[in-house]
């Protein structure tokens, strides 16, 4: 049974994307950890419940808490908006098919991003609106482009 759901996960049909070159300026992206779910309902549901610097050098680790992933958090350009980074194999298949297999991410609830992060990151303000968010697929990463006001 688990050959077939690892064998199942290399048969996932990507989606067509551009992988975006990091910044050359460390300061403009982070690796974290990201708790997938609703803030104010425990972290059940949709959305982004808790966002942490990991102060790591890499996203390697390999994660298969079902609403938990390692990733990156990137800045983009001169506005505040921003990508969430993961790389597949880093995404249990529960949390893909719930958070990103329809080529969408929903935020349930606005989420606020840590005053340290916002200072790491070089951004003035860190929240993250409610709504849907387009998820891309290359090269075994997913992103989800972000805004942020």
């Amino acid at each position: 049974m688990l050959q077939t759901a690892l064998l199942a996960c290399d048969f996932i049909p990507a989606r067509d994307c551009t992988i975006p070159d990091l910044p050359s300026n460390p300061n403009l992206f982070l690796h974290c950890d990201v708790i997938f779910g609703i803030p104010s309902d425990d972290c059940r549901g949709t959305g982004i419940c808790k966002i942490t610097g990991t102060h790591s050098r890499n996203i390697s680790g390999n994660s298969k808490h079902c609403q938990h992933a390692t990733g990156m958090l990137i800045k983009k350009g001169e506005d505040a908006a921003l990508t969430l980074l993961f790389p597949r194999h880093n995404l249990c298949s529960k949390l893909y098919k719930t958070h990103f297999w329809k080529g969408e991410f929903t935020v349930e609830e606005s989420y606020s991003l840590s005053d340290d992060l916002c200072v790491q990151l070089g951004i003035s303000s860190g929240q993250i609106p409610a709504g849907k968010y387009t998820v891309k697929e290359s090269a075994g990463l997913v992103l989800i482009e972000l805004a942020c006001i």
